[in-house]
Formats: C-alpha cells, sequence, structure tokens
C-alpha cells in the first residue's frame, strides 16, 4: 500500500514588520605605527617594535636597545671605500714593481723613474695627502701659508740644457733571472771613450780621480769653472811652478770686497772672491765659506794629489756619482754632496735659490773675527777660526724655501722652519778703514 503522504503545514505569506531606523555603526581600529626597522631584540623575538631610539619594549624590560642594521649599513658603506682603497693601492703596487724593475741600470732616466716612484708614494702616504692639502690652502683667499716641510719648488728653478742623450735600456727581470755582464756594468750604457773613462776611474788612487764633465752644456757658470781650471793647467804644464799657481797657504779675499787691480795675481783664492763678488743677495759669511771650499777643490783639480784632495773640506769632496756619471760642470760646486748629486739628475738654479731663499753658516763672532789682516802686507786672508767653523757641516743652516727647492737636504741638514733668511749685517767699510790703516803705516815705513 502506497505511503502515505505527510501533511505538509499550509504556507501562508505574512509581512514583517520593518525594523525601526538607527544610526549606522562603524567599527573603528586604532592606526598602527609602521616601522621600517626593528631593534635586535625585538627582531630576536620576533615580537613587536615601536622602532623608537630606545624602543618600548626594551624600556619596559630596562635593557638598551640596539639597532645592529643600521650599523650594518655604515659598515657596508665603509666596506666599499676599502675595496676601492685596496684596488687603487694593488694598482700602484703593480706600477711601482715595474718601476723597481726598471732601476737595474743606474741611468739618468732610472733616476728620474726613482723620483716619480717616490712621488707616487707621497701622494699616496698621508704625508701627501697632508701636502696636497697644504698646496689647496695656498690657492685659498684666507692667505694662509703652507708648511715649508712640504713646499716642492723644484720645478720653478730647474735648468735647461742641451746635453748628450745616452740610450737607455732596462733589461727585462724576473725573480729568477740574473743580470748580464753588459746589463750589471753601469757603464755598458755610455759611449766607449765616456766608458774608457769611468774604467780608469775604477782602477786610480780616490785623490786622481776627477769629476766626470759633461761639455755639451756649457753656461757662464760652467765657463767661471772650467777656463780657469784649464788655465791653471797650462801654466802648470808650460813649467810655471805650483806655489806661484796656488799663492799662499792661507785663503786670500781680497778680491770679495774690492776690485781687482793690475799687480794682483790669479790664484784659486783670487777667482772663488771674484767669482762670488759677482754674486748679489747672499750673506757674507756664506760667500766667505763659498770661497774657502772653491779654493781648496780648485787647488785639487788643478793638481791632484794627496796632499791636496786632503785639504778640501768633506762636503765639497766629490761624491762617487759625480765621478761615473756624465754631468753638467756647474753640478760640480755647492759644498754639500747631496746637494750636487741631486744636481746631476736634476740641475737647479742654487745660487738663485741661495739668492731667494737663503742660507746661513750661524758665524756670530762679526766680519773682523772671521777676516784677518796681515800687519806685513795688508792682505785680507780667512782666519783660522772661521776656517774650522764653516769645515763642519753641522754649522750650516738652510732656509725652508731653499730646501723646497732641493728636497735632497730634508732629514739630512738642518732646516730651518721660516721660508727664507735675511742676510748678516756686516760692517765692510770698519774691515776696508782697518787695511787702509796697515796700508798706511806700511807706507811710512818704507819711506
Amino acid at each position: 500500500m502506497p505511503m502515505e503522504a505527510r501533511a505538509q503545514p499550509p504556507t501562508t505569506k505574512t509581512l514583517l514588520a520593518p525594523k525601526p531606523c538607527s544610526a549606522p555603526t562603524t567599527t573603528t581600529r586604532p592606526t598602527r605605527k609602521r616601522i621600517s626597522h626593528a631593534c635586535d631584540r625585538c627582531r630576536h623575538l620576533r615580537a613587536k617594535c615601536s622602532g623608537e631610539d630606545e624602543c618600548s619594549r626594551c624600556v619596559k624590560d630596562g635593557l638598551s636597545c640596539y639597532y645592529g642594521d643600521r650599523d650594518r649599513e655604515k659598515n657596508k658603506k665603509a666596506l666599499g671605500q676599502a675595496l676601492h682603497r685596496i684596488k687603487t693601492l694593488e694598482k700602484d703596487n703593480e706600477e711601482l714593481v715595474d718601476i723597481v724593475r726598471s732601476l737595474a741600470t743606474t741611468s739618468k732616466a732610472s733616476w728620474q723613474v726613482r723620483d716619480y716612484a717616490i712621488n707616487v708614494l707621497a701622494e699616496k702616504s698621508q704625508d701627501g695627502i697632508h701636502q696636497q692639502q697644504q698646496k689647496a690652502q695656498v690657492l685659498q683667499p684666507s692667505g694662509i701659508s703652507p708648511s715649508s716641510s712640504h713646499l716642492d719648488l723644484r720645478k720653478n728653478f730647474r735648468i735647461r740644457y742641451a746635453e748628450r742623450n745616452y740610450p737607455v735600456r732596462a733589461p727585462n727581470l724576473s725573480p729568477y733571472s740574473h743580470l748580464s755582464l753588459s746589463d750589471a756594468v753601469p757603464c755598458a750604457r755610455y759611449p766607449i771613450d765616456v766608458q774608457a773613462q769611468q774604467m780608469d776611474n775604477f782602477r786610480l788612487p780616490e785623490h786622481y780621480v776627477q769629476p766626470l764633465l759633461s761639455y755639451e752644456g756649457e753656461s757662464p757658470m760652467a765657463t767661471a769653472y772650467i777656463s780657469f781650471r784649464d788655465s791653471a793647467r797650462q801654466r802648470l804644464l808650460s813649467g810655471e811652478s805650483q806655489d806661484s799657481i796656488f799663492g799662499t797657504e792661507k785663503v786670500e779675499v781680497d778680491l770679495f770686497f774690492r776690485a781687482r787691480e793690475v799687480s794682483d795675481p790669479h790664484t784659486p783664492s783670487t777667482w772663488a772672491s771674484e767669482y762670488f763678488r759677482a754674486l748679489h743677495d747672499i750673506d757674507t759669511f756664506v760667500c766667505l765659506a763659498g770661497i774657502f771650499n772653491f779654493d781648496r777643490f780648485m787647488r785639487w783639480t788643478i793638481a791632484p794629489s794627496a796632499e791636496t784632495y786632503a785639504s778640501i773640506p768633506p762636503g765639497q769632496r766629490p761624491t762617487p756619482c759625480q765621478r761615473l756619471v756624465p754631468h753638467h760642470p756647474a753640478s760640480d760646486l755647492p759644498v754639500l754632496p747631496e746637494l750636487r748629486d741631486g744636481l746631476i739628475y736634476d740641475l737647479r738654479d742654487y745660487i738663485l735659490a741661495s739668492q731667494s731663499f737663503g742660507t746661513t753658516v750661524n758665524w756670530h763672532k762679526g766680519l773682523e773675527t772671521a777676516v784677518d789682516i796681515n800687519p806685513t802686507s795688508g792682505k785680507m786672508t780667512l782666519s783660522a777660526t772661521f776656517v774650522e767653523h764653516v769645515w763642519d757641516l753641522e754649522n750650516w743652516s738652510f732656509s725652508g724655501g731653499f730646501a723646497a727647492v732641493f728636497p735632497e737636504l730634508r732629514r739630512r741638514y738642518r732646516i730651518l722652519p721660516c721660508v727664507s733668511l735675511p742676510v748678516t749685517v756686516v760692517r765692510v767699510d770698519d774691515l776696508l778703514h782697518k787695511r787702509e790703516t796697515v796700508l798706511r803705516n806700511l807706507q811710512r815705513q818704507k819711506s
């Protein structure tokens, strides 16, 4: 029997009463502060961080708040700068290695390369950076003058002259290579005549080895030196005695204070006196010291011997570089060996530098103590006290400006902080008046 369908309740349509109108309600959430960095402690706890210099959680717990990511950004920048610096130094290092390899020869070019290498190192060092800062200050309107220890005035005083250009051949070297004989001997790069003289210089005793001069670039300064030397040598070869050529053992300085007269002889001391008389704005006692040095050096160049060589002041004696490297004659005259060696490879006007900036022998005893007047002849000669004083290079001082032209002197001699030195005030009239008194007394005695 079919199942009866379940009765369904009657469906009726009912109308629901509308709800009373009410104001719309919206739930507002508090705005959350967005932070870009969290402190290290909140990051480790995976907790919310207020992002302040001292976050609220760390302040509440009484702990120090530390943001390591900020330091990491700084370290990242510093690391990039350090890497750039390392790459720059590696490049400079490779460049200097090539330079050192080229220094295997003792040629002039290799010395120029050496100076370039020193400049590269100076520019990259802290002293070099300070030097560049000092140079920049010169251009500033404030007028701050740079320290004399960082001045470099070499290019302002360089002298160009025509010289023989010798070919330069730098051997290819490796850590395991050996120099050939031609590479090992410094003379190999010069012409045959120069090589022969250089090899003779190796064999001769020291007091016979003369400076190796180059005559291609003569100048008035060189002519004054070479012409007198050759003239005196010719007089010696013609039979004139050495005593008449040299004059008295004491160094006469009359012609430094007065003009030449017909009766005045031609000796090394009179030549040196006239040489320095022609110069101006150089300290008088420096000139007197130069006259003594030039006299002793010229005696030896005219007649080389152990005796004449021993009479040269140690600072004026030729260096090995002067004996083996062809150079301009003017490079032989300065008193300092480091200065002469520097002039061989980089000729600069040391007379103009001395006139511009000044040097001193620190003589404080006056002109009458430095110069003696012979009571029997009236000749003026350098006193033994003054000669002993200038013989010692410890008594010499140089201005900062002079050292800027010749940096070879730094750390070797006394360099004064001032850029220039004033010349010493001397009473020349009193000395000449004293000499005239002696001469008048001699005339009275003769009459």
